[in-house]
């Protein structure tokens, strides 16, 4: 049976309680309802999996790195897709749709993501 090792770190640290954290001068703590909102812009999708489609927001960053569909689909790390204000209609039952503030969809079970605003009806001309 062998001892547990004590971290390095946890040995020179003593452990504080929140009402101990020393405060810094001249700043107060900011409360949860103070802090700015992440700028983020919502994009309107249409994903299908196997099961169901669902329309709905997917948030992205307002501009450069990441800030398209298809960046923030091809982070590797990324393995759900969180779509906000959603609405899914199972495909077996098309009259029954389900309504959901959020929904998150794992990335290998999406067979088609669009842009819902790049649609276009192209009509019987096509």
């Amino acid at each position: 049976m062998s001892a547990r090792r004590e971290s390095p770190l946890s040995a020179r640290r003593p452990t504080r309680s929140p009402s101990e954290v020393r405060e810094v001068p001249g700043r107060r703590p900011r409360r949860p309802d103070e802090l700015a909102p992440v700028d983020r812009k919502r994009e309107r999708v249409i994903l299908e999996t196997a099961r169901y489609r669902i329309s709905g927001d997917v948030t992205l960053p307002p501009e450069g790195y990441k800030s398209r569909l298809s960046d923030h689909l091809n982070e590797p790390q990324r393995e759900f897709v969180i779509v906000l204000d959603a609405i899914m209609t199972p495909f077996d039952d098309p009259d029954n749709r389900f309504r959901s503030q959020v929904v998150m969809i794992n990335r290998s079970k999406i067979d088609v993501i669009f842009p819902e605003n790049e649609l276009t009806n192209v009509g019987e001309d096509y």
